[in-house]
């Protein structure tokens, strides 16, 4: 599973965007039983879930695990390489159907690298033919403006989570809906 390269450089680095808590986003999981609705029978007895971006703490892999959820946890800015090539080599290995992007597209500037973290994730869920992997996004909204700036940890897009619908579906997700406050999709069928 190779990265893609991008033309485009992150202006503001998300490394200091983590948060030591358990996002809202897998709290709803848990909370509305998300998984279950989505995936329904395919869901396993022991599901496993990519955490895209998922900081560096393991609060939201702990509170996954107590719910059976194993969760693999793959970010650049918080994770070492020895850690993400770890986690892609046991995403790899084909058990993972769903992904969470907590708090992760709302803190990059740049329209381009957020389609190239969609489309990555796409391709890790499509992976081997998987049947409709699942994606479920939270965002923190920030004012809600749709005017990005710079704050003192990085970037906030300030944008409520309905705007990134045309980048799911440029990124070439389907069945593209918001409940519960979680945006929702899935891949095509292979």
């Amino acid at each position: 599973m190779k990265q893609r390269s991008s033309s485009v450089a992150q202006e503001y680095s998300s490394a200091k965007t983590a948060r030591k808590q358990v996002p809202a986003l897998h709290k709803k999981i848990v909370k509305y039983n998300l998984f279950k609705k989505t995936l329904g029978p395919y869901l396993k007895d022991k599901h496993v879930n990519l955490d895209m971006g998922g900081g560096p703490y393991d609060d939201t892999t702990k509170f996954f695990a107590r719910n059976n959820i194993e969760n693999i946890v793959i970010d650049p800015y918080n994770r070492s390489d020895e850690h993400n090539r770890a986690a892609e080599r046991k995403v790899l290995e084909g058990s993972v159907t769903t992904c969470t992007l907590a708090n992760v597209l709302n803190v990059v500037k740049e329209r381009e690298i957020r389609l190239q973290i969609l489309s990555r994730v796409k391709d890790i869920l499509a992976f081997k033919g998987r049947l409709k992997g699942h994606l479920f996004i939270a965002v923190y909204e920030g004012d809600r403006s749709g005017i990005g700036r710079e704050t003192k940890c990085g970037w906030q897009e300030n944008r409520p989570l309905k705007d990134y619908v045309g980048e799911l579906r440029a990124a070439g997700f389907l069945g593209i809906r918001i409940q519960y406050g979680v945006l929702m999709a899935r891949t095509p069928t292979i």
